[in-house]
């Protein structure tokens, strides 16, 4: 999923009051956080999402397919996304990968980004086959 498919679907959560309100929120909190299916699933109103008990992480996933919101890959292209943002010191860290390699991974994520999501639609780029471990 690109870039610009996120933000037409981030477009189509913020206005399209046909659905509803909790499923709005729950996809814009995965498109825009990047935050797991999961995570978002135990959120209840007093975190401001579903009423009640928490919802079941499948009924979630399916509530969002039938949007139109993949949780997968949206969460994989926002990540993507929030990563190329962060220093590669950091992400080396994060992920146990050597600062050399994660070097040049901002620049291949922001070339696979349209400067502006509305005009272009962009494409992704398969992660670097010669990304290797770190070992601490």
């Amino acid at each position: 999923m690109g870039w610009a498919a996120c933000w037409a679907l981030v477009r189509h959560l913020v206005h399209d009051e046909q659905l509803h309100v909790a499923d709005r929120a729950a996809g814009l909190l995965l498109l825009l956080f990047a935050q797991p299916v999961g995570r978002i699933s135990r959120l209840t109103t007093e975190h401001i999402i579903y009423p009640g008990q928490p919802i079941g992480l499948h009924t979630l996933g399916r509530r969002l397919k039938a949007i139109g919101v993949p949780p997968q890959l949206a969460r994989h292209a926002s990540l993507m996304v929030i990563a190329s943002e962060l220093p590669a010191v950091v992400i080396s860290r994060l992920l146990g990968f050597h600062q050399s390699t994660c070097d040049i991974r901002p620049a291949r994520v922001r070339a696979s980004l349209p400067s502006t999501p509305q005009t272009s639609s962009g494409g992704e780029q398969s992660p670097s086959p010669g990304m290797r471990r770190h070992r601490r």
